[in-house]
């Protein structure tokens, strides 16, 4: 019970409505706060930390895997650039698998490029634009995974697609609603490593002639998509034209993973 003889009882407030002050308000937002940013960031450098364990012998995998890719490679070149001219119809008693790699990007890729840019990405098959760099799987560990099954798969496959290209340029947005580009013509060479020799050469061409893109509420966001939509076009148009000549002159090949 309060003495009503002591000023310093009478003066001083209810205990209770010290937790209501502002001061004490903001003080204890400011403690769960801190708290909680300490929290999110241990929880972080623990997920780094295990990301990172999980990644190392992946990467050192990868490591020993593209330089193998590399060598393959070196060995493709030096045959392209022995190899007479291949008839049209050597192809189809082959079987099997087949990867796609644009010409340009053997040599960038055998004479140690790091990131060689040599024409649209989607010109070669990702085990290849793995190895290039041009795709990555970034510190998604499945990702890892992935990029090794897929490149370990082509350096399985006993023949490679050389697509040797004339004409091939990127799908670019001329207006809002029109785009240009995206063409592809030239010939696919298919190039049996472990045979050494190129078993046929077939012309391929290509062109997108539409692409759909969904509206957005943002201007910023529409031009974005409207760009994706028209070289997704292009890559589309590209790999089913790839498809559909196997189809016709090789049937006993497949692409392997078809990105379009």
């Amino acid at each position: 019970m309060a003495n009503p003889d002591d000023p310093s009882e009478l003066d001083a407030p209810p205990r209770s409505s010290w937790l209501l002050h502002p001061l004490s308000i903001s003080l204890g937002l400011a403690l769960l706060f801190a708290g909680t940013c300490a929290y999110r960031e241990h929880s972080a450098a623990a997920r780094r930390q295990a990301e990172d364990e999980a990644l190392a012998p992946l990467t050192a995998e990868w490591t020993t895997l593209a330089e193998k890719a590399r060598t393959r490679l070196g060995a493709l070149e030096a045959l392209l650039e022995d190899a007479d001219a291949a008839p049209e119809d050597g192809c189809a008693a082959l079987s099997g698998p087949l990867t796609i790699i644009h010409r340009p990007l053997v040599t960038a890729l055998t004479e140690g490029a790091a990131f060689p840019r040599t024409g649209p990405v989607w010109l070669s098959s990702d085990a290849w634009s793995y190895v290039a760099q041009s795709i990555t799987p970034g510190r998604d560990v499945a990702g890892h995974r992935a990029r090794l099954e897929t490149v370990r798969a082509a350096l399985d496959d006993p023949c490679v697609g050389v697509i040797v290209t004339a004409l091939a340029e990127e799908a670019k947005l001329a207006s809002a609603r029109r785009f240009e580009g995206g063409a592809v013509a030239g010939r696919l060479q298919i190039v049996c490593l472990d045979a050494r020799r190129v078993a046929c050469e077939l012309p391929v061409v290509s062109a997108p002639l539409l692409a759909v893109s969904v509206d957005q509420r943002d201007a910023r966001a529409q031009a974005g998509a409207d760009d994706y939509a028209v070289r997704s076009a292009a890559r589309s148009s590209y790999w089913r034209a790839i498809e559909e000549l196997l189809a016709r002159r090789a049937p006993g090949l497949t692409l392997a993973s078809p990105t379009w």
